[in-house]
């Protein structure tokens, strides 16, 4: 098939047909050469499973499945400004 990388959607615009560095061949998968290849995970959460009910919850579930290492984003420290006490009343 001949199309540009707009008419595939993977571009807004294009100069014209898109010629690829290393020349496939004949009647191979294209996807790994246009950067197509991820894979897709489609999940579905249950009501017995409160757990994974969050990003954390699938993320973990995923790792346990796949036996991937846990990676989970460290918060930012919450800085309590001093000072403040005793400005609050008590009712």
């Amino acid at each position: 098939m001949i199309c540009s990388l707009a008419e595939l959607g993977l571009e807004k615009e294009s100069s014209g047909i898109h010629r690829f560095e290393l020349e496939p061949q004949i009647g191979s998968d294209v996807r790994p050469l246009l950067g197509l290849d991820d894979v897709i995970l489609d999940l579905t959460s249950t009501a017995n499973r409160a757990d994974a009910l969050s990003m954390v919850g699938i993320a973990r579930e995923v790792a346990a499945i796949t036996g991937a290492p846990l990676k989970l984003p460290s918060p930012p420290a919450i800085q309590v400004p001093r000072g403040s006490r005793g400005s609050h009343k008590n009712f």
